[in-house]
């Protein structure tokens, strides 16, 4: 076993070894239940089957766009929804 992790950090893989999730987060405003209840208040019953996905996509990113602390990532987010919208159409 040893010799395995001498011979990952020869090959400078060391990065593959721990992954800090923690040091990408996004700080956000909003817990996990508080994010399921806004998810569930999206009105799903005058959706066409078809858009479902899209729609499902537009809310989330505006439910993550309005909840985290951010701003500048906040806009950016709400951006790629715009144009995740536009080549989705």
């Amino acid at each position: 076993m040893s010799n395995d992790l001498d011979e990952l950090l020869k090959q400078g893989d060391k990065d593959n070894l721990v992954t800090n999730w923690e040091k990408d987060r996004i700080k956000s405003k909003i817990g996990v239940i508080d994010f399921a209840k806004a998810m569930q208040q999206m009105d799903r019953s005058s959706i066409p089957k078809d858009k479902m996905v899209q729609a499902t996509i537009d809310h989330l990113m505006r439910v993550i766009a309005d909840n985290i602390d951010d701003k500048e990532k906040a806009d950016e987010i709400m951006w790629s929804k715009v144009l995740y919208a536009k080549e989705g159409s």
